[in-house]
């Protein structure tokens, strides 16, 4: 924790969360929680919410980032500007991925628009852990099956 708070001062709240979405990130389905009938994986989405400019939540959430690349896991890394087809580009190779939005309004702008179209259901349908995975059509790649993902989620925004 004193690691993460020197260059960034902000509320210690914000890295413990950042640090909690990138060590679920980190782990992927490599570890599991029985709780009853269900499997919980570590997988997490989390918002910085807090005013603009004073709290510092971009710049908690990029050292979180360069921590992770420090780590040398920056392969987890999904892209932050995507279309459904790039992210399930990316899952298949990779099942465990860390998707970072800076200020999720613009990513919710994005998601409304056609670009968006089917962005919200995926990341929707992978956090609920669908046990058969799921597969898209791409008309330059054709289908693209992607199992087991595990997909963490950490944004920043306004509390407007």
């Amino acid at each position: 924790m004193r690691y993460a708070s020197a260059p960034v001062v902000t509320s210690p709240d914000f890295h413990l969360l950042c640090g909690l979405v990138l060590l679920g990130a980190a782990i992927g389905k490599r570890a599991v929680l029985q709780t009853g009938y269900d499997e919980e994986f570590p997988n997490l989405y989390a918002m910085l919410v807090g005013p603009s400019g004073a709290s510092h939540k971009t710049a908690t959430i990029n050292l979180a980032v360069r921590l992770l690349q420090v780590a040398g896991l920056g392969n987890i890394l999904l892209p932050d500007r995507f279309y459904s087809v790039s992210v399930s580009d990316a899952l298949a190779k990779n099942p465990d991925g860390l998707i970072v939005w800076d200020e999720v309004s613009q990513y919710f702008e994005h998601m409304s628009g056609i670009a968006g179209l089917g962005i919200r259901p995926l990341l929707t349908g992978i956090y609920g852990d669908n046990p058969a995975g799921f597969q898209e059509y791409s008309r330059t790649r054709g289908y693209v099956r992607v199992q087991d993902a595990a997909v963490s989620l950490v944004a920043g925004s306004t509390a407007d």
